[in-house]
Parts: C-alpha cells; sequence; structure tokens
C-alpha cells in the first residue's frame, strides 16, 4: 500500500489522538465577489476563496474583473496588515451566466449560444484571453501563501483558475444536446493556465460519473466542484461518496483529483456532508482531496453578495 500524502496525515502510528482529530479537518472554500468579501471570508476561517465578478451571484458567477484582483492584492500589500490575504484565491473564468431559456428557440445559428457551459469560438478566445492577462498581470501566486504547506502535490495550495467546457452535438430535427465534457478545449486552458492548477466547476453535474471524474484527472485538472448531480448535494449525498471514494482510492487513474463539495450547503446541513467526506476520504489511501464549497451569502435584498458571517463562522466551527 503506497504511502500517499493523504495517508500519511492520518498515519496512526506517528498521529497523537489530538493531530489524528486536525487530520479530519475539511478545508471551506468559499464563492466572492468583491475583493473585500474574500478577506472577510479569510477572516472567519475559510480557507480559501473562488473569486467571481461583482453582481454575478445570480448568473451562478462569471469572470471578475482583474482590477477586482489587483484591489485585493493592494489591499494586502503590507505583510504585517492584518488585511494580508494568506489563503489560495481561484479565479473563475466564465464568460456568461446561463442564457436565458427562451434562447434556445431562437439561436439556430449558434447553438452553442442556447446551453449553459457550451460556449462559441468567440467565448472561448474570451476565457483565453482572461487567463493570459490574469497569468501577465504578476499578482497570481502558484505556492500556498502561508506556512505549513499542504504537501507540494496539494491542490489546496496557491492561487489558480475554475473553469468548465461541455460539448454538444446537433440530433434529430436540430435538437441539440450536452454529450460530455469538451476535452480538446478543456485540455488546452489547463496547459494555458499551467502552472496555476484548474478546478472543473459545476458543468459536471450535469455529467457527474466516475469515468468523467478520471477523465478531468487525465486532462490535468487538479479537482472539481460539484454538487454530486443536477440538484444540491445533500440530495446527491450518495453520488458525491461514490465520487469521492473514487478520487481516493490509490487503484483508480483520477486519484489525486480534489473534490469540492458545494450546491445549497449551509450550516444546517454541512455537518452531513462533512461526515460523508471524512468516512469517504479515510477509508481509502489515495493520494485525493477534500474540501466544501459554500457562498454563505446574507440573505438581505440590500446586502445580496455580502458574507453571512454569522452563517460562515457556524460553518467552519463544524469542519473543525
Amino acid at each position: 500500500m503506497t504511502q500517499s500524502a493523504l495517508r500519511s496525515s492520518v498515519d496512526g502510528s506517528s498521529s497523537s489522538s489530538s493531530s489524528s482529530k486536525a487530520s479530519t479537518a475539511i478545508p471551506l472554500e468559499v464563492a466572492v465577489f468583491s475583493a473585500s468579501a474574500a478577506l472577510r471570508a479569510q477572516a472567519l476561517g475559510a480557507a480559501r476563496v473562488e473569486l467571481n465578478a461583482p453582481n454575478s451571484y445570480a448568473l451562478g458567477g462569471t469572470t471578475p474583473p482583474l482590477s477586482e484582483l489587483s484591489l485585493l492584492r493592494d489591499e494586502s500589500s503590507s505583510p504585517s496588515s492584518s488585511s494580508t490575504l494568506k489563503i489560495p484565491v481561484r479565479i473563475m473564468i466564465r464568460p456568461r451566466g446561463p442564457p436565458p431559456s427562451s434562447s434556445s428557440s431562437s439561436s439556430s445559428s449558434s447553438p452553442a449560444a442556447a446551453q449553459d457551459f457550451v460556449y462559441t469560438a468567440d467565448e472561448f478566445q474570451r476565457m483565453k484571453t482572461s487567463i493570459r492577462r490574469f497569468k501577465a498581470s504578476g499578482l497570481l501566486v502558484a505556492s500556498a501563501h502561508t506556512p505549513p504547506p499542504p504537501p507540494p502535490s496539494s491542490p489546496h495550495s496557491g492561487d489558480g483558475f475554475v473553469f468548465g467546457i461541455l460539448r454538444a452535438a446537433a440530433g434529430p430535427g436540430g435538437n441539440d444536446d450536452v454529450v460530455g465534457i469538451d476535452e480538446h478545449r478543456c485540455r488546452e486552458l489547463v496547459a494555458l493556465a499551467s502552472p496555476y492548477p484548474c478546478v472543473f466547476h459545476r458543468a459536471f453535474d450535469q455529467i457527474a460519473s466516475r469515468e468523467n471524474a478520471q477523465l478531468l484527472a487525465d486532462l490535468g485538472f487538479a479537482g472539481v466542484l460539484t454538487s454530486g448531480g443536477l440538484g444540491n448535494c445533500v440530495d446527491n449525498k450518495a453520488s458525491v461518496g461514490r465520487l469521492l471514494e473514487a478520487t481516493t482510492s490509490s487503484s483508480s487513474s483520477s486519484s489525486g483529483l480534489e473534490v469540492i463539495v458545494g450546491g445549497g450547503l449551509r450550516r444546517d446541513n454541512i455537518q452531513v456532508m462533512a461526515e460523508q467526506v471524512r468516512m469517504s476520504s479515510l477509508s481509502t489511501c489515495g493520494s485525493g482531496r477534500a474540501a466544501l464549497h459554500t457562498a454563505a451569502l446574507n440573505s438581505s435584498s440590500r446586502h445580496h453578495e455580502e458574507i453571512d458571517e454569522d452563517e460562515l463562522s457556524a460553518m467552519v466551527a463544524q469542519l473543525r
């Protein structure tokens, strides 16, 4: 049985009971929609943030402007400052949200425009341009910000990108159905993003399976953000469990792929998914990692993209 990073972190022969308990702590990634929200999430215990464009929550998150990341770095320019960002940031690369439901009947000239996560040639070029600009900015860090760092191969360390592209095929009558991962385009973006890790986001929910998780690993993705299928992750608990077992098994070709479980997570249900993650991840000795993902937003219409501090604090506390 190989000694993977995960095995070494839970090996009872070299750990005290307190460190064994710590080894089961689950990182919480928080989706944020501003630099200030990223810093607040860190202060409340987030392990990592996913940066999206302001006012894009209703769309499921879209590519943030470079100026937003610049602002985040400007605010954390002083190492001694309490607002110094010490956790990794993942940049959403998504040129648009889902198309209006009515578009499917009026987009025969551009089938991709009628599908979420299925992009036109122009939209794909915009995704590449965004990645190039973020890389060229010098604002991304390719390794963990804070000691002690995770193992070198850990997908938890370092800044990176989040995206996903599906492909569609024309069927009888001109209907276009999503049929799977767009391997060519995804491979191209992963290569373009290097050395920064890439996570395939919730486009995976439409085609969630062990086989597709293995495909993502083969394409070079470091992780996948998923609810285990359409709907929320609690309803898809069994599917999430199977995916976690596949990616944490040392005999699986998708071993090493981080599974980031999200979709409807709040403080009243996060413990259910935390136990599922612990049970699946610690039952094998593969090199996969697992994390949980939430937006934990304030429900107030006036502050709809601000973090609900009580909510996030309660969630973090349950994962320790």
